[in-house]
């Protein structure tokens, strides 16, 4: 009964206690659609921005050196093939199409904005022509359909006085038939009120969409702007309260890479956030990807990411938004000019945000950093130099969107060098076309026979060859400068089970051990750390690594076991292969009485 009366309590009080943003009116959303500016273009831009920027051009080398990166990127856009309606492997989406298709229009049209090169308009246009003729864009997997609004939007917006009045009739049309209306369909619109990378893009596209059209069909641009108000902070409330992101640093870039999309409509169109700017960890999430990144600069890449950074909008979109040049010093600014295949197609919208960083500006990255949010994550550097040892850690529960059975599994960089590694996730296409389960997070979900989704792979604990428990969530937490991870809830063979890591004062070791108690005399414990380095040399309890010229030992402490080194692990026909990456193990078994103390130093 107590439970019952507990669990009515709490969805009274979520009941009671709304947002306060949703108290926001569809009227006063009308209301500020009707005050703003009417001209084109006023998606994120301008026309004096276009203006600034060829100042920029002309004033600062970095800008300068992007602008021709853009250009490049440009005139690939202009040589490449249409594009048709062509669905990926798994038949599920189009979203490799619409995302060529926000690229063309973003890159050319941009360049087109600021050379006048009639060669980028027409490219940018016959990019829209081709995807307003599409039969649909694809709303059963509707971030296809949120990134196709958002590239037939900034086409029409910025290339407005281009288009000729029987063009524009057909992309106002295509704006309003494929991409807003079918968001208001009954059926199958989760991310509405989802929390996670969703929300964010696909509110961000259909705003885009709406605001294009705002003197078009005003009532429909107020309800899906309306309708974004009222549940974005649902996406910014995972980020309280010091700005972790629990799908991981590629996730970031995806999901805040589309949520600064949405603020600076907002804040640029409507001169507004309507409060969403106040959000917990919203300003904080600002330092989260060099917090990711180690001295290598190699993500920290739990969950499906994949450890390379590259330059992301988002960042340069809160440098100028916060005044945060440094967020750009460490690695952003030098990113520029590399894109990912997931930036590029954003390229243009960092060179809108540039923002130059000052000979003055200094790091603020933090030494010692605790993810306090959904997803526990600690960290732990001795420095910020390339050299510097850096190690991160993570607890949380692997039934998370885009989560792993990674519970207590790190990373390690130290000397320039990767030397711990995650390999991160693998391609959903592939394994949906075999009809694997990818997203059924159930304990028995065929998610988990992925090798590089569960514990086997992961740089953690296998305890009596069993998975991690799909909805146990480990706890992490700073004592001084040791991280404590409790694993206790992912695994049942045992009564506790604790992770602790501790960065030694010289900054030249790390510690970490491992206490598993309670366990049934005989039980196998693994212990796992997948490394690219080679083994050139094995002592008893030490093993020494090599890579780069670079060397790091690692001796196990409380015993004697053998280390065992597994070459290119992928033990299933539907994994993919990991060339050039090495298991070490090493196997402790439990005494009789049930209770194992060990663990590992690492010394460079």
């Amino acid at each position: 009964m107590k439970l019952i009366l507990l669990v009515m309590a709490f969805g009274l009080s979520a009941a009671v206690c709304a947002h306060p943003v949703e108290s926001v009116s569809l009227e006063q959303v009308k209301a500020d659609i009707a005050k703003s500016d009417a001209g084109h273009p006023r998606l994120f831009v301008k026309a004096e921005d276009f203006e600034a920027l060829r100042k920029l051009d002309k004033d600062d080398g970095t800008f300068r050196a992007a602008l021709a990166a853009l250009r490049k990127e440009g005139d690939r856009d202009c040589a490449a093939s249409p594009l048709k309606r062509e669905f990926d492997v798994s038949k599920k989406r189009l979203l490799g199409v619409a995302r060529s298709a926000l690229k063309r229009i973003f890159d050319c049209a941009m360049m087109y904005k600021l050379t006048a090169e009639t060669k980028y308009r027409d490219c940018a246009l016959r990019t829209a022509d081709e995807i307003i003729s599409f039969t649909d864009w694809n709303p059963s997997h509707f971030l296809d359909t949120a990134e196709f609004t958002l590239a037939a939007a900034v086409a029409y917006d910025w290339l407005y006085d281009e288009l000729g009045a029987e063009r524009r009739q057909r992309m106002e049309d295509a704006i309003v038939r494929l991409g807003l209306t079918p968001s208001f369909a009954n059926k199958g619109h989760w991310w509405i009120k989802s929390d996670n990378n969703w929300s964010s893009v696909c509110h961000a596209g259909m705003m885009a969409g709406a605001l294009a059209l705002r003197d078009i069909d005003p009532e429909l641009s107020a309800k899906v702007v309306h309708r974004a108000v009222v549940n974005l902070w649902r996406p910014m409330m995972v980020l309280a309260p010091n700005g972790g992101y629990p799908e991981g640093p590629v996730y970031w870039q995806y999901g805040i890479g589309f949520h600064v999309i949405a603020m600076d409509l907002l804040e640029r169109t409507l001169g507004t956030s309507y409060g969403l700017a106040d959000e917990k960890g919203w300003k904080e999430t600002a330092d989260y990807l060099d917090i990711m990144t180690g001295p290598t600069g190699r993500f920290f890449n739990y969950s499906d990411c994949s450890a390379e950074r590259f330059a992301i909008n988002a960042t340069w979109w809160f440098a100028r938004r916060y005044n945060r040049p440094d967020i750009l010093l460490s690695h952003e600014r030098e990113l520029l000019l590399r894109q990912g295949s997931d930036g590029k197609r954003l390229f243009a919208l960092s060179l809108l945000w540039y923002t130059p960083v000052p000979a003055e500006t200094k790091s603020k990255v933090p030494q010692v950093w605790e993810s306090k949010g959904l997803m526990p994550v600690i960290v732990q550097r001795s420095g910020t130099d390339k050299d510097a040892f850096f190690v991160a850690i993570k607890g949380g529960r692997p039934s998370t969107n885009h989560g792993h059975m990674d519970g207590g599994s790190f990373v390690m960089d130290a000397d320039g060098v990767r030397w711990a590694h995650d390999l991160g996730g693998q391609s959903y296409s592939p394994l949906e076309k075999r009809g694997i389960s990818l997203w059924n997070m159930r304990q028995s979900g065929g998610r988990w026979t992925v090798y590089r989704l569960n514990n086997f792979s992961h740089n953690t604990l296998v305890i009596d060859g069993a998975p991690q428990q799909v909805n146990g969530f480990a706890k992490a937490e700073l004592d001084g400068n040791t991280a404590k991870i409790e694993l206790t809830p992912l695994y049942p063979a045992a009564q506790s089970v604790v992770r602790t890591g501790t960065l030694e004062a010289d900054g030249r070791s790390y510690v970490m051990r491992d206490s598993v108690k309670g366990l049934k005399p005989g039980t196998p414990v693994r212990w796992a750390m997948m490394t690219r380095a080679k083994v050139s040399g094995q002592d008893g309890a030490t093993i020494r690594l090599e890579e780069k010229g670079r060397t790091l030992r690692l001796e196990q402490l409380g015993g004697v076991w053998e280390w065992k080194t597994e070459e290119n692990p992928h033990p299933n026909e539907w994994d993919e292969p990991n060339p050039g990456f090495r298991q070490l193990t090493f196997s402790v078994i439990a005494p009789e009485s049930g209770d194992i103390d060990f663990g590992v130093r690492f010394l460079r």
